[in-house]
């Protein structure tokens, strides 16, 4: 392929491992919150339902264990942190921030802290060149996966595509554990940056590593969904079908979505719109509960099926003020000019290059193409 991948944990067998770890976590922890480890070991466990298997509902189970840590009397720092994780997988970053300020106050280990702040930054798009020194620190001082995995998506963020693709690569060769969840996350991460991120993708490439993150976590859904896109594109019909079949009972919405895309393609439109339906019934039903943290998604939903532009401009204003990214950026502008408001498309795209004009993304965003048509 393009460089040996490591063995892990059969992936089945994990996700099995995972389950019990989950509800044992859960069996503990209803009954004191005193053991210590406990909810960060949860929070981690509910992290990769939300991350490989699309279970959303956990995004409701951990909102109800901050509430209830929050409300506890004797709250020690560790709650604060735990809580301000949960924050910001949410995408409620002031009030992640806010949280991390207690943990602080608390006396928590500042390199239990700095993490959660530096992903919060990065998510957000602020401070970026002071998170890109302490990223490259925090690599080469300590290593692992967790420093470099993160650091090569702010590389690709920054349009360092090839920095991004070697430092995937180097955390692949440097991992020194057997489960797959980890791997898979990385090679999933490869396929993005290959298939979508560079100005010019390699389909072939993306695919490679969207299988080689299937292969170490066989329901992993978002990988799926990727794969699918890119059979569908090319009218590889039957292996979308076969992608999807799998992950047909997950409730994530861009499945319906994908599998909306495919029924067209075989001429099947009445499954197609109904497909379609479950997909914007699915995305109401998400963005009822979390908005933010399913804006940006949501957004990408109904410009590319042409459904509810007021809608989306509406998501991707309420998204770029949340986390003022470049992508953020690129959203709302699309989002303005599919709504009509041409006065606002050209503030977003002002705004876009005061914030990120020096980086070397931008070369390679839509307002730069849209220069060159002109």
């Amino acid at each position: 392929m393009f460089t040996q991948v490591p063995f892990a944990t059969d992936g089945e067998l994990a996700r099995l491992n995972h389950e019990s770890m989950l509800k044992r976590c859960w069996s503990v922890l209803n009954a004191s919150f005193d053991r210590t480890g406990i909810i960060e070991a949860l929070i981690d466990e509910e992290q990769k339902r939300i991350q490989f298997l699309g279970d959303y509902a956990a995004l409701g189970r951990l909102s109800m264990l901050s509430e209830k840590m929050l409300s506890t009397d004797g709250l020690v720092g560790n709650h604060y942190l735990a809580a301000a994780q949960i924050s910001s997988a949410m995408h409620h970053f002031p009030k992640s921030l806010e949280l991390l300020s207690m943990a602080e106050r608390c006396g928590v280990d500042p390199e239990l802290i700095t993490p959660v702040r530096l992903s919060i930054d990065q998510a957000t798009g602020r401070n970026l060149s002071a998170v890109l020194n302490e990223r490259i620190g925090r690599a080469k001082q300590l290593g692992g996966i967790q420093n470099l995995v993160p650091l090569a998506a702010l590389f690709a963020d920054l349009g360092e595509y090839d920095k991004a693709h070697l430092t995937y690569l180097k955390a692949i060769r440097e991992y020194d554990d057997l489960s797959p969840f980890a791997l898979a996350w990385v090679c999933f991460q490869l396929g993005v940056l290959h298939g979508e991120t560079v100005p010019e993708p390699d389909l072939d490439e993306a695919a490679g590593w969207y299988e080689a993150a299937i292969a170490y976590v066989p329901h992993y859904v978002h990988a799926r969904v990727h794969l699918s896109e890119i059979y569908i594109e090319r009218h590889l019909l039957d292996q979308a079908a076969a992608t999807l079949d799998p992950i047909i009972d997950t409730e994530d919405p861009e499945v319906f979505w994908r599998y909306s895309q495919l029924k067209e393609r075989l001429n099947n439109q009445a499954e197609s719109e109904i497909f379609l339906l479950k997909a914007k019934s699915r995305f109401r039903d998400l963005l009822s509960q979390h908005e933010l943290g399913f804006a940006d998604h949501a957004v990408e939903f109904y410009l590319g099926t042409n459904q509810e532009s007021d809608r989306a401009f509406e998501l991707a204003n309420k998204n770029l003020l949340n986390r003022p990214t470049l992508a953020a950026y690129e959203a709302a502008y699309a989002a303005a000019l599919v709504a009509s408001t041409h006065d606002r498309a050209q503030a977003i795209a002002e705004e876009s290059f005061a914030m990120w004009g020096s980086i070397p993304a931008y070369q390679h965003t839509v307002f730069i193409s849209e220069q060159g048509d002109e």
